[in-house]
């Protein structure tokens, strides 16, 4: 006999069709298919007993991905929409995302001039004292690549 959440001899409420459809209209996001879900009248169901019915069938998760798919290209379509559109979001956007290989990234420079405040928890109380002792030269020192050195011998 059919299970629902693992329990031999249950059957489920809702068929296969009605999570496949649920999930279309609710365009594969597990909390509006459960929404829908619970409108049939067959009894409540959470979204994590949504995600677990497309979990257990291979047939349901291959189409909430097709879904996802689906959703990003009309996401991707609109972004383009904005870049004809002349909208300078969407341009920088797109930009960010997809223009790397061309030189459109985004640094940060972070330039520490002060001393920095390190709060350190579940760690002994030694580690704690020397983390808070260092300078700021110090610090940047032990978070750059170059900082990790062997401790010296002697």
């Amino acid at each position: 006999m059919s299970t629902e959440n693992g329990k031999p001899g249950v059957k489920p409420r809702f068929t296969p069709a009605e999570i496949r459809d649920a999930l279309r209209a609710g365009a594969g996001v597990f909390t509006a298919a459960a929404a829908i879900l619970t409108k049939l009248g067959k009894g409540p169901i959470a979204a994590t007993g949504v995600k677990a019915a497309v979990k257990r069938s291979k047939a349901l998760t291959a189409f909430r991905a097709e879904l996802l798919e689906e959703t990003l290209d009309l996401a991707e379509a609109q972004v383009l929409t904005g870049i004809k559109r002349g909208d300078k979001t969407m341009v920088i956007f797109y930009l960010r995302c997809f223009g790397k290989a061309r030189g459109w990234v985004q640094h940060l420079d972070l330039n520490v001039e002060a001393p920095i405040p390190v709060a350190v928890s579940n760690a002994g109380e030694a580690l704690a004292k020397a983390a808070k002792a260092l300078t700021p030269e110090q610090l940047r020192a032990a978070l750059s690549p170059s900082g990790l050195k062997e401790p010296e011998s002697g």
